[in-house]
């Protein structure tokens, strides 16, 4: 991870302050060339997913009906049946029903990352991180949160890519459905996006998030706070949760945080599931 951002952000300065001290005319364009280069890699998007790209639209089937949704999918074969695949699986969870359902009728685009959301390099191919804004970026093919050299001692990091997508997903819903949240022991309730704050990650997570400066907390982890708050449970955790019961694991891993641990930060994060 540090070698690539390396190549997208020190690479280029180094290029920059070369060409002053060059005196031919040659190296200068062969160096600016180099470094305009990288520049457009940044924003390529991933070439396992990004050549010959086309643009299909996912159709939503519940019940031997077929919906047809404004949900664009942009990229090559490989990344169309990938994504379909993914968000399919969602759909046989009811709260990812819910989501989809909810957005079949939204106009946005599920995309591959590009260059400079990159990860990690592993077996032969590159690994993306995933993003959500006016469009979501979405790397179907990676299982792992963040360092992946903290997997086996943060469990939660191995995460199946329906639930990585359903937390894109979300941004987009609570962009479009915004939630309100009064913090614990106030009246005041606040508006609550589906932006990239502190605030708006730990929603979408199911995490609690205190502000550092006037201490009001979130506290997004407990079901009884989200049903005072008259919200329905949908969140990362929560998906992760009926994830695994639709599959039949007998236990699920919940995510115990999204920028770092800190005080808040739940020790106990493997649950045993539990059927009728």
């Amino acid at each position: 991870m540090e070698d690539i951002n390396e190549l997208f952000t020190e690479v280029p300065i180094f290029c920059r302050n070369l060409v002053k001290y060059l005196q031919k005319p040659g190296p200068i364009k062969i160096i600016e060339k180099f470094a305009l280069a990288l520049n457009e890699l940044s924003t390529t998007p991933m070439p396992l997913y990004g050549a010959n790209p086309k643009t299909v639209h996912y159709a939503l089937f519940l019940k031997g009906t077929r919906i047809t949704t404004r949900i664009a999918i942009l990229g090559n074969d490989m990344f169309i049946s990938a994504v379909k695949m993914v968000l399919n699986d969602i759909k046989q969870v009811p709260m990812g029903q819910k989501i989809l359902l909810a957005l079949h009728d939204k106009s946005f685009t599920i995309q591959p990352p590009t260059m400079n959301a990159i990860e990690r390099f592993e077996d032969g191919r590159f690994y993306a991180k995933n993003s959500a804004g006016g469009a979501i970026a979405f790397d179907p093919g990676n299982f792992i949160i963040g360092d992946e050299s903290t997997v086996k001692t943060e469990l939660w990091r191995y995460r199946n890519p329906a639930i990585g997508l359903y937390h894109e997903l979300l941004h987009i819903y609570y962009d479009i459905y915004p939630a309100q949240f009064k913090p614990v022991g106030e009246e005041t309730a606040k508006i609550i996006r589906g932006g990239p704050t502190e605030l708006e990650e730990a929603m979408i997570t199911g995490v609690s998030y205190k502000h550092p400066d006037t201490q009001k907390l979130y506290n997004f982890i407990e079901d009884s706070y989200i049903k005072e708050n008259k919200q329905e449970l949908i969140s990362e955790n929560q998906f992760r949760k009926a994830y695994a019961q639709m599959r039949g694991h007998e236990f699920y891993f919940r995510r115990p945080y999204y920028v770092k641990p800190d005080k808040l930060t739940p020790k106990e994060i493997k649950f045993s599931l539990t059927y009728n």
